[in-house]
């Protein structure tokens, strides 16, 4: 049933242990919960319960693509970092490599922050927040802004985020001109007590409790860059990211 309500009738009178088990779009397991209840004839009894993720370890599977023609020599660094800071992950893509898996990471919410690097220039980055659910694969599509091409980026997350944390973006602008700037302010749709985190192509700029605003730095060079933010509550079990592209344009 997809719906979280079910009514099972016929059921003999007397003491019952109903297992629920949750499980993603591809019919994978990834949680279960149980309850107890007394049937009484000719009554209707309720029971109501709670679906836990299951802990264990889950995989990260990512497909990375760029402008291959704007990028000479591309590296691309992966990191996955846990929502107290902790780097889980460190990788380094080289020489046009550009799968990333790993099978061992533990189940929860992680930052998942990419850079670009033509040699040792950067060109490009982004964060988001993925979620890695025990025995199951979180499967991304990343592409990634390189400097002096327009288009989107972004973070396609294929697998159930099983509600993550949905974020609200205000005041950002398409286009700034050069040396100006703007700011945004991320609202938390549907969480409390938690933690901002923004980047600039891939770049963390500042974080903190209190840090839902953020101004765009006026010294951006003219190209199309990144905004992230990602929020994770403070006890870390629940997080979400939003992106936005804008141009910085000259004189």
């Amino acid at each position: 049933d997809s719906s979280g309500i079910i009514t099972i009738e016929d059921l003999y009178q007397g003491d019952w242990t109903i297992t629920a088990t949750a499980r993603n779009i591809s019919d994978g397991d990834i949680g279960t919960g149980q309850g107890t209840v007394t049937i009484i004839a000719r009554q209707t009894a309720s029971c109501e319960i709670e679906v836990i993720p299951y802990t264990g370890n889950g995989t990260v599977d990512l497909t990375l693509s760029w402008d291959t023609e704007s990028v000479d020599v591309p590296s691309v660094i992966v990191n996955l970092i846990s929502p107290l800071g902790a780097v889980v992950d460190n990788v380094t893509l080289e020489n046009g490599d550009n799968l990333y898996v790993n099978n061992n990471i533990s189940a929860g919410y992680y930052t998942l922050k990419i850079l670009l690097q033509d040699g040792v220039e950067e060109r490009g980055g982004g964060a988001d927040v993925i979620r890695v659910i025990s025995g199951a694969v979180t499967q991304a599509s990343v592409y990634i802004i390189t400097s002096s091409v327009e288009g989107g980026a972004g973070i396609t997350i294929i697998s159930d985020l099983n509600d993550p944390i949905e974020i609200n973006l205000t005041g950002s602008e398409v286009s700034i001109v050069e040396g100006t700037t703007f700011t945004v302010t991320a609202e938390a749709v549907n969480a409390s007590d938690v933690i901002y985190t923004w980047y600039i192509d891939g770049t963390e700029m500042i974080s903190g409790a209190s840090e839902d605003q953020y101004t765009v730095p006026s010294d951006l060079p003219v190209d199309t860059h990144r905004l992230d933010v990602t929020i994770f509550t403070s006890d870390g079990l629940r997080g979400g990211s939003a992106t936005h592209i804008f141009d910085v344009v000259g004189l």
